[in-house]
């Protein structure tokens, strides 16, 4: 009794995990292609469902579609409903397998089959999919369970429930019927032994053909599908590498992230299973069952699978992954009384490697439909259009789009195959365009559609790519009767593209619109990679308003397709945020080689580098629309507060709670004029210690090219402010908090309501602000990491820069270098004192002549640490990779250092160890061969 009980026990825990391994993570992904055609037949109602699957070709029979469609009635048509259904399904195969194991079996075998099939990530994945699977294998253990009681004891109710669950199979998936192809194997192999049921046999399987034969007779679709895999002839795709793909997605892991021959493992205990079930006879096993079940029953569905024309998938063999947790269960037990620990090895390696598949599982996946048809539905405007670049792609817009939004949409092309025929449809994109000031492509699953990219490619051609984001592209359409100016250009980047030539649709771009803008870029040699110019617009500060990264050439002509001489005009809009101030802005750009994520440096006449980035020009942005809901931004810290009736606060934003001392602490702040504020308002904003304690602050206009007084009621408007904190502040917490003042120095009330946690963050609740100042959170400054101790230096050198910087010496990786290389240097500094300049290095190879053929200056550390930064005392690394001038002839060159303030250009004086001045002002470290 005590071993009952001990056994429901564990039963009701493996049910526990099962249901929690199905139903975690049900959430995190978007609906797949197939689930969402799923969702789409189940919401036509009975009779468009049966109409609808009747013509479809390559679809399934109608059980499962009609069944989800009665629990969508019930439950919803959320993603998490739909999957619901598979997650009980997949649940309820557990103790189905319990159940038939205790037939073949022990208890011991019959709980590990109940196990393994828990963790089976395999049937995991499937149990998350709102498809038929889970339920086949349900009908398919079933239709089992009731063949092996009907051989048994031969009484018509098990065979009417194998009929039954045989046909509840077929009609929920064609490959239902390898489980009567099971059954007539077994019956054959063991036809002495059932001759006796030959006639009753022969008629139960009559039975749930002739019952699915209308099925087969009214689909029109299932025919021509039929008609279509018959023309492959059998065993069209058999190869060893399908049956590699099949068996570990079946073992082991569907997601194809585990080494493949991980499933050598799992195939050798699946033998060593199928060997004791047909070797070892048990008083638990059923006489009539005999030596080959299992091994039958886990082997013929997959010999038959792969000879049909159809090319197998594990999916389609879902019905038997009871038989292989059977299998590995019958192992693990023979294991087990013999060398309990390989056992628990054994078991240990299933679980680990099912475990580990089973958290990709769990992850987010990065093209999600879910989230790019959010984007567009969070980003479209009512004029703008969508279209669709392949014709599969209707399911998931008709799930995630079409019922929230009346977009015009397109199917470009609208059937595959044939692929986009780019002549035909010119015409339609043309007209598009010509319609719609934006237009919305999504891109998913092309290799049928339009594995060209042609449409990508012509709309690149004739419109401004401006928002990229996953499967997802916005087109901007050019502007009409508007012509900008061509000027022509020469940046060299790096000898291997030149910039020819740049030219704005216009100069003045109202916030909210685009800056369009044409490029002619020239490949100076031939090009292997792919480069990325990068484009951004900033204001006279030198605070960024907007970015954007995009790939030379776009889909059609990608840079390493070009050879040297090709001359290619690319179109590209950079999108000006709603709320961007008025006021002149510069327009900057950047080549940048994603392969090796390194910038492109922009060299002289002579190859010499100069820096990364170009000035292209400047733009005039104006005021946008006044009528944009406050939904028009989107700042990452969203709240309503307001500023003395006159201003409202809509968030803003930080790019980090912590900031490290001595750094500019960067804050976006996000306006709302409720009226015509009617005078320059000035913002002050400051770091507050929790006793009172100012470390950093700062005041200044709002906008100080937009000044307040000129804004206008219901205008949407941005600021940006750098605030500094000094490198000897104390680490620690800190309120960030602002005030606005008027002109004579009054601060403006703040009123709102801003929620607040409670209990730890268990609750939260809604507090009400009346108060002349605002704090926005609790923001964190951290120690620098500093180092006061002198490492180990492979070339000591001291040098005294003034009385702001010691030189300590010096790490040179090689003293031999070709054209074209580059010399890689380490400094190291110590500071004398804190300073209140930013030092720029500079290092430099001198020929004989003392002319640069190499030279590269930053502040240190590549520009991320500023002499300001610095301590007294700290000593500071600095590395350097000088690029040297390809075409600097062979010799003897010399190596020198030093700093200069970039403003004035004036170097500091150099003193070495031995007292003596340095004319030149720079720090000579020693001789290096340039050689082929």
């Amino acid at each position: 009794m005590r071993s009952y009980q001990l056994t429901c026990y564990a039963l009701i825990l493996i049910l526990l995990l099962a249901f929690s391994l199905r139903v975690y993570g049900l959430n995190v992904k978007g609906l797949s292609f197939d689930e969402a055609g799923s969702a789409y037949i189940a919401g036509l109602g009975t009779v468009g469902m049966f109409a609808y699957l009747k013509r479809a070709i390559f679809e399934h029979p109608p059980l499962y579609y009609f069944l989800l469609s009665v629990w969508t009635s019930l439950a919803g048509r959320s993603e998490f409903a739909l999957r619901y259904f598979s997650v009980l399904a997949g649940v309820l195969l557990v103790p189905l397998t319990y159940r038939l194991a205790r037939l073949l079996s022990g208890r011991r075998v019959a709980l590990l089959s109940a196990f393994l099939l828990t963790f089976s990530s395999f049937h995991v994945q499937y149990s998350h999919d709102a498809r038929m699977y889970a339920l086949l294998a349900v009908w398919g253990l079933l239709a089992i369970y009731f063949f092996v009681l009907a051989l048994i004891e031969n009484r018509w109710r098990w065979w009417i429930g194998f009929i039954l669950s045989a046909l509840l199979a077929l009609y929920t998936h064609y490959y239902g019927g390898l489980i009567i192809v099971f059954a007539n194997v077994f019956f054959c192999v063991n036809w002495r032994q059932f001759r006796p049921l030959l006639g009753k046999f022969t008629l139960i399987q009559l039975i749930p053909a002739l019952l699915h034969l209308p099925w087969l007779i009214l689909a029109q679709g299932f025919r021509n599908s039929l008609m279509v895999v018959a023309s492959r002839g059998f065993a069209a795709e058999l190869t060893f590498s399908r049956i590699q793909d099949v068996w570990l997605d079946f073992s082991l892991d569907p997601t194809g992230n585990l080494p493949a021959y991980l499933a050598v493992a799992t195939l050798g205990l699946m033998a060593l299973g199928l060997l004791i079930f047909a070797t070892r006879t048990t008083k638990e096993r059923p006489a009539p069952l005999g030596r080959f079940f299992l091994p039958l029953y886990l082997i013929a569905p997959f010999v038959v699978g792969f000879v049909l024309p159809q090319g197998l998938r594990a999916k389609y063999v879902i019905a038997f992954v009871p038989a292989y947790a059977l299998a590995l269960a019958f192992a693990l037990d023979w294991l087990m009384s013999r060398w309990k620990v390989l056992c628990g090895l054994a078991l240990l390696f299933l679980v680990v490697a099912n475990a580990a598949a089973l958290s990709y599982s769990y992850q987010p996946i990065k093209n999600d439909p879910r989230q790019f048809y959010g984007f567009v539905l969070e980003q479209a405007r009512p004029s703008d259009a969508l279209i669709l670049n392949g014709p599969w792609q209707w399911p998931l817009f008709e799930y995630y789009v079409r019922p929230k939004s009346s977009l015009p949409y397109w199917y470009l092309p609208p059937d595959a195959p044939p692929p986009l025929d780019l002549e035909k449809t010119e015409p339609i994109l043309r007209d598009i365009l010509a319609q719609h000031p934006r237009v919305w492509v999504v891109t998913w699953g092309l290799d049928i559609a339009d594995p060209g990219h042609l449409l990508l490619g012509w709309m690149d051609q004739h419109a401004y790519a401006t928002i990229n984001h996953h499967s997802t592209t916005c087109f901007y359409a050019p502007l009409s009767n508007t012509e900008g100016q061509t000027r022509p250009l020469d940046v060299n980047f790096d000898n291997q593209l030149r910039l020819r030539a740049l030219a704005l649709a216009t100069d003045t771009v109202p916030a909210g619109d685009i800056i369009r803008i044409d490029s002619e870029w020239e490949a100076l040699r031939d090009l292997t990679k792919d480069y990325h110019p990068i484009v951004t617009l900033e204001d006279q500060r030198g605070f960024r308003w907007s970015r954007r990264q995009f790939p030379l050439g776009g889909n059609s002509h990608p840079t390493w397709t070009w050879h040297t001489g090709d001359v290619v005009t690319d179109k590209e809009g950079l999108l000006v945020p709603v709320g961007t101030p008025p006021g002149e802005y510069r327009l900057r750009a950047a080549v940048h080689r994603p392969q090796d994520g390194q910038d492109v440096f922009v060299v002289d006449e002579h190859g010499t580098p100069q820096s990364f980035t170009v000035e292209l020009g400047t733009v005039q942005i104006t005021s946008g629309p006044l009528d944009l809901p406050p939904s028009a931004v989107s700042p990452t810290h969203p709240l309503t507060f307001s500023f003395g009736e006159r201003l409202e606060l809509l968030g803003y934003d930080l790019p980090d709670h912590s900031f490290q001392q001595g750094e500019d602490f960067p804050v976006t702040l996000y306006w709302r004029a409720k009226q015509d504020p009617g005078e320059d308002l000035t913002l002050s904003i400051t770091l507050v210690s929790n006793d009172g304690h100012t470390v950093a602050e700062k005041k200044e206009p709002l906008v100080e090219q937009y000044p307040t007084s000129q804004w206008q009621s219901g205008e949407l408007v941005i600021s940006q402010h750098g605030l500094n904190v000094a490198p000897d502040a104390p680490a620690g917490p800190y309120q960030l908090r602002i005030t606005l003042h008027t002109s004579s120095g009054q601060p403006l009330a703040v009123s709102g309501e801003r929620t607040e946690p409670i209990l730890w963050g268990l609750r939260s609740r809604r507090v009400t602000i009346s108060e002349d100042t605002l704090d926005l959170e609790t923001v964190y400054i951290q120690e620098r990491p500093r180092t006061f101790k002198t490492p180990r230096i492979s070339h000591p050198l001291r040098a005294d820069l003034g009385d702001q910087v010691r030189f300590l010496g010096y790490d040179l990786k090689s003293d031999r270098v070709s054209p074209g290389g580059s010399v890689e240097l380490t400094l190291y500094w110590q500071a004398q004192q804190a300073m209140d300049v930013n030092y720029t290095v500079f290092t430099q190879v001198l020929d004989a002549n003392y002319q640069a053929v190499g030279q590269w200056d930053n502040w240190p550390r590549r520009n991320a640490y500023p002499t300001k930064l610095w301590a007294a005392g700290e000593i500071v690394d600095d590395p350097y990779s000088i690029p040297i001038d390809p075409h600097a002839p062979s010799g003897e060159y010399t190596i020198a250092v030093g700093m200069y303030d970039a403003k004035s250009g004036e170097r500091l004086p150099v003193t070495l160890d031995n007292g003596q001045q340095v004319p030149e002002r720079w720090i000579i470290l020693q001789k290096i061969r340039i050689e082929p």
